[in-house]
């Protein structure tokens, strides 16, 4: 009986430390990055000949190197694939890439910036030119009409109402590929931060939260993927048209369940991967 005891009490002994654990276990405190002040505005140009003296951070999850650079006026951001490899740019590719602003200890995703390369027609650019800078003369619209597409760097805000739609002004970047790693490099207007919310603190010498997030599933993408997967069906359709098989497998409803779990397997399968890390970050003060 005493020996069933002591068993007893060394169980529930094992039991509480067992439920205790998670609750006692110390969080991982997160290093706080630095940024350095920028003694001359940074030129944006998918290169990192500005970042020579500069302090890099990595994130080994990506193969990511970064650095962070600021003035009175701009934020600016050095974001390096070390070894990039087609998973991590063909989603960039899709989706663009988000830059994310929080609160110094928080990680909301209700502010930031959406950078995306997209290519656009002549129009298409003279109309986001008419949009943010009022209307254009019919000689500088022909000299745009000179060039049928062109290659847009452009930006959505992202706040907690609305994405405000794609802008050509205000925040800036570039990417090019440099021998076996790839570049992108930002620039970002900090009163732009400061418009999309007064919380963020982005004053020189404030602590905030900065996250970078690029890959899933985006609206355009869905869009994109149901016209392309709707169309494949429509041609299975037509070619199946007409048997016995069909007719049956149509008429007893299964056809349009497979062919619903065939298309939502698709789309999982050409969905991008999202990748994504924050990090918290210490503006730099004028020495």
């Amino acid at each position: 009986m005493k020996h069933n005891k002591i068993i007893h009490i060394l169980f529930m002994g094992f039991l509480v430390l067992a439920l205790c654990a998670p609750g006692i276990a110390k969080k991982k405190k997160e290093i706080m990055i630095e940024s350095q002040w920028a003694q001359n505005p940074v030129r944006i140009d998918g290169m990192n000949g500005d970042w020579a003296n500069s302090i890099f951070n990595s994130e080994k999850k990506v193969k990511v190197d970064y650095a962070f650079m600021n003035d009175a006026q701009n934020l600016y951001i050095l974001f390096i694939f070390k070894k990039p490899t087609s998973r991590y740019l063909s989603s960039i590719d899709l989706t663009g890439m988000k830059i994310l602003f929080s609160p110094e200890g928080k990680k909301v995703k209700d502010y930031g910036i959406r950078f995306i390369v997209k290519k656009i027609s002549a129009d298409e650019y003279i109309a986001l030119l008419e949009k943010e800078m009022g209307p254009a003369s019919e000689p500088k619209k022909e000299q745009i009409r000179a060039h049928p597409a062109y290659v847009l760097y452009g930006h959505e805000m992202i706040s907690k109402e609305s994405s405000g739609g794609l802008k050509l002004m205000g925040p800036v970047f570039r990417s090019k590929r440099q021998q076996e790693t790839f570049i992108y490099e930002f620039s970002i207007p900090l009163e732009k931060l400061a418009e999309l919310s007064s919380e963020i603190g982005v004053e020189p010498g404030k602590s905030i939260q900065v996250g970078f997030e690029w890959g899933g599933m985006t609206a355009e993408i869905k869009k994109a993927l149901a016209a392309r997967i709707g169309d494949g069906v429509v041609k299975a359709q037509d070619q199946k048209a007409g048997t016995l098989k069909s007719e049956r497998r149509a008429s007893s409803g299964l056809g349009d369940v497979e062919s619903s779990r065939s298309r939502l397997e698709q789309m999982r399968r050409m969905q991008p991967k999202k990748h994504s890390f924050w990090v918290s970050l210490k503006l730099a003060q004028s020495k």
